[in-house]
């Protein structure tokens, strides 16, 4: 590096959003040009390593659902209709429809391609950055532990429930830090300090740690990479020959703030996530689509208009309802009834007029002599 009293640090989620804009990679050539003046750790190259793929899928999901086009859905009025002139615009719509899917399938078939240069590192930002990540510097056996002590006690930076990372760069950075007095940290997660009224103050206590190292540190944070990186060429005064215009930097910045917040569970530090990675979940997600055939299925099982027709038909009109309602019996209609359930005396009574079993027995031993009786007579 150029002997200059300024760092230059770039967090591992900006690189990230190389891999997530458009616009955003005319800036690898002016940042190619300040190489030598970038600290990087191994720590900011493996995390960027592991999490590009994944930031490139996202970019490229979202920005090829954008580009796909829709195809035109043929009116009822006319499919059914031989005319010339319909049969003329019909054909026109399937040509387009045919034109529509061979577009989409080449959009697909594009990215792809740029997926599978993204994995193999031979797409343009990976080879732009290739020259800047191989000077990084492998923490030593003192920081690591110095970084892990930071960790469990926790002093900033870092969040309390990612894995060990943004410890260790910073302990880097302050053995690095050691004759300087500038340093510039480009980041957009928070980890370093706090943003207010427009403006990015460095954490209190990275603050005293710096001023241990050299008398009144000058610290400038900067959330966007193409504001922080002109800064420090402009500041520094380094040799800077690669220009943008201001509308390229305009359309880049916009681009940049256009980002979402960094997820730390989404872009770990570790190359341990959750019970499941978003590769599995993903997958899950896929699998748990519905399928063409259950699409149809699910369609089939729709109710037809006719259904709908005859469904609203057996709704109980309002003159249906009333004559429910006026079926109902009234509360007088209730307390008739109540009253004409026998009583528990009427109920004792009436079992009392039951013949017993000794009765019934005469009753039957009877039955013999009286029908003689009647036979004589007759």
């Amino acid at each position: 590096m150029s002997e200059i009293d300024a760092v230059l640090l770039i967090d591992a989620n900006k690189y990230l959003d190389l891999y997530r804009t458009d616009k955003g990679r005319k800036l690898l050539a002016p940042l190619s040009e300040q190489a030598s003046h970038i600290f990087v750790t191994q720590q900011i190259v493996d995390e960027v390593q592991r999490n590009k793929l994944r930031a490139a899928a996202d970019f490229l999901r979202t920005k090829s659902q954008g580009m796909k086009l829709h195809g035109i859905n043929v009116p009822d009025h006319f499919s059914g209709s031989e005319s010339g002139k319909n049969q003329e615009i019909l054909g026109q719509m399937r040509n387009i429809n045919r034109s529509v899917v061979a577009v989409n399938a080449e959009i697909d078939t594009h990215t792809h391609e740029i997926m599978t240069q993204v994995a193999e590192s031979k797409d343009e930002v990976s080879k732009a950055l290739a020259p800047i990540f191989s000077e990084a510097v492998q923490a030593t056996r003192d920081e690591m532990k110095r970084a892990r002590e930071r960790k469990e006690i926790g002093n900033p930076p870092g969040k309390a429930n990612d894995p060990l990372g943004d410890e260790i760069t910073w302990e880097q950075v302050l053995s690095h830090f050691a004759g300087k007095r500038r340093l510039w940290i480009i980041s957009r997660d928070g980890d370093y300090g706090t943003a207010f009224g427009g403006s990015f103050f460095l954490n209190s206590f990275l603050r005293a740690e710096l001023a241990q190292i050299t008398n009144d540190p000058i610290v400038h944070i900067f959330e966007d990479l193409v504001e922080g990186l002109t800064h420090f060429v402009e500041t520094t005064k380094v040799d800077a020959t690669i220009k943008l215009s201001p509308e390229e930097l305009t359309e880049i910045e916009t681009e940049e703030r256009s980002l979402p917040p960094v997820d730390s569970s989404r872009y770990s530090s570790s190359s341990i996530q959750s019970e499941f990675s978003l590769a599995e979940l993903e997958r899950i997600k896929e699998a748990m689509a519905p399928t063409a055939e259950m699409q149809r299925v699910m369609e089939a099982m729709k109710p037809t208009a006719e259904m709908q027709r005859v469904m609203e038909a057996m709704k109980p009109t309002a003159e249906m309802q009333r004559l429910m309602e006026a079926m109902k019996p009234t509360a007088e209609m209730q307390r008739l009834m109540e009253a004409m359930k026998p009583t528990a005396e009427m109920q004792r009574v009436m079992e009392a007029m039951k013949p017993t079993d000794e009765m019934q027995r005469a009753v039957n031993a009877l039955k013999p002599l009286v029908q003689k009786s009647k036979d004589e007579d007759e």
